[in-house]
């Protein structure tokens, strides 16, 4: 099984298609359906940045880059769609004013195998890391890899757990020293998949590798560091073959476990989704996105948002009181409030849609809003879902996905919406939609990138009919188009 299906797994426990419900306004929260649609904006750039049509291309990471540029990752010509076999892992930096490419590499696995990305970041050199996996002549294995700002490879590294068996990377983080942190999961010799989070130095040195190891399988799927520099990361401990629970650790910068939590949320899994960690001193917090699925809830989603502190202290945390199909994605703004994105379907009409949720300092849900084919404004869509969400420095917040289009059951729009800050029933109020040079295409939004207050950038991919995936990039424009 490839990296990215074993990937996959976990996002699939928290992706069944089911009906979203949201409780009405008694509950605690305003439930806001979508009805009208939203003002459309135009992109900055006179064309969006593609990776071409000379294979396949799909990018799963943007990052700042050095002053005007930011990076693109991901992966160019799979022989077989989402694995590393016959695939190169692609790096681009693009010219951030004009769209326009500045360098392009193309790095492959050990012994010229294939390689996949997952997730990149940078740091304060504007150095580029990426991490996936690569194929071998065995299993996969995890893949770290460094770029200079000028596109040269710095270097590259591989990992691997003490048995055969896959190994990959699903999140990396660089500190103030460019040091860069790597987690994922490698498969140990009696416990199976095992949940690891590595530390490499500046010239690509392991320092330390700490383990998560139970009897059945473990994986860390999202990382954040705080301002010392101390990694923590969360997942997934699977107890046994049908049962699992969210953990969440803080290992110190010199590799020790600093402390280590369990959330079970009473249903048969429980998926860690993603980690944020904002704030510094007295006010700062760790915030924690998992999802509930499983026998006790049928098949639906019920997301669980919480926080401790830098020490470990539980502040708050339990279930939200709202259903989904998907829990995808989690921000954090300056003042602690939390905007969440995931999928459900539109009661009136049963189609899909995507959800944004919003929760207060405190913990509490304060208001909800669906995104559906009405507020894209598309007059043939017929479903729509919301992947990725940040908040720039204003507290506006931005959302990536996809509007299905209903001509012949062609393809999908790739879309960003976006809403104001302090909006209290979550009015989208700005959207941006792209569709690929073919007809019939579905393109898609995944990975954005906030540089300042209104500089956000949106990447995915366009596939259309002639089976060339193009990795596309784009920059918001502020300028309104109907």
């Amino acid at each position: 099984m490839s990296v990215r299906h074993r990937i996959g797994n976990l996002r699939t426990a928290v992706s069944c298609a089911v009906v979203a419900v949201l409780l009405p306004a008694a509950a605690g929260f305003v439930a806001a359906p979508a009805r009208a649609a939203v003002s459309e904006y135009a992109w900055a750039w006179p064309s969006p940045y593609s990776a071409g049509t000379a294979g396949s291309t799909a990018f799963v990471a943007l990052v700042r880059g050095p002053a005007g540029s930011i990076y693109a990752a991901g992966a160019r010509d799979g022989a077989e769609p989402g694995t590393p076999a016959g695939a190169g892992l692609l790096a681009v930096r693009v010219d951030a004013v004009t769209g326009a490419r500045i360098w392009s590499r193309s790095t492959r696995g050990p012994g010229g195998h294939g390689a996949l990305a997952t997730a990149a970041t940078a740091d304060r050199r504007r150095s580029l890391f990426v991490v996936g996996a690569a194929a071998a002549s065995g299993p996969d294995v995890g893949l770290v890899v460094k770029y200079a700002s000028s596109g040269r490879l710095v270097w590259s590294r591989r990992f691997a757990g003490s048995r055969r068996g896959p190994s990959g990377a699903t999140a990396v983080a660089a500190d103030a020293r460019g040091n860069v942190y790597v987690a994922g999961f490698v498969t140990g010799a009696r416990t199976g998949r095992d949940a690891v989070l590595l530390k490499y130095d500046a010239g690509g040195r392991l320092r330390w590798k700490y383990v998560l190891a139970t009897a059945k399988a473990d994986e860390f799927t999202s990382l954040a560091l705080d301002a010392g520099g101390d990694p923590y990361a969360v997942g997934t401990r699977f107890a046994d073959a049908a049962y699992s629970q969210v953990v969440t650790v803080r290992v110190r910068a010199n590799g020790r476990l600093r402390w280590r939590r369990y959330v079970d949320l009473a249903g048969t899994r429980s998926v860690g989704v993603k980690v944020v960690v904002r704030g510094s001193g007295a006010t700062a917090g760790v915030y924690v996105a998992g999802a509930r699925t499983g026998t006790a809830t049928g098949d639906r989603v019920v997301p669980r948002l919480g926080k401790y502190s830098l020490a470990g202290a539980p502040l708050w945390g339990a279930p939200l009181p709202v259903t989904l199909s998907t829990l995808t994605d989690m921000a954090v703004d300056r003042e602690g409030r939390i905007v969440f994105v995931g999928g459900g379907y539109d009661a009136t009409d049963g189609q899909a849609c995507g959800l944004m949720g919003f929760v207060d300092a405190d913990g509490t849900l304060s208001s909800t809003r669906l995104f559906s084919r009405e507020e894209s404004g598309v007059a043939d869509g017929v479903s729509a879902g919301l992947s990725r969400v940040v908040v720039d420095s204003s507290g506006r917040s931005y959302a990536s996905g996809w509007v299905s289009v209903a001509a012949g059951g062609a393809g999908t729009s790739a879309i960003v919406v976006s809403r104001p800050a302090d909006d209290g029933v979550v009015a989208f109020d700005r959207l941006w939609r792209y569709d690929g040079p073919a007809s019939g295409e579905h393109d898609r939004f995944t990975p954005l990138l906030v540089v300042t207050a209104g500089e956000v950038y949106a990447a995915g991919s366009s596939d259309g009919r002639d089976g060339v995936v193009q990795g596309v990039v784009e920059r918001l424009g502020s300028a309104a188009s109907r």
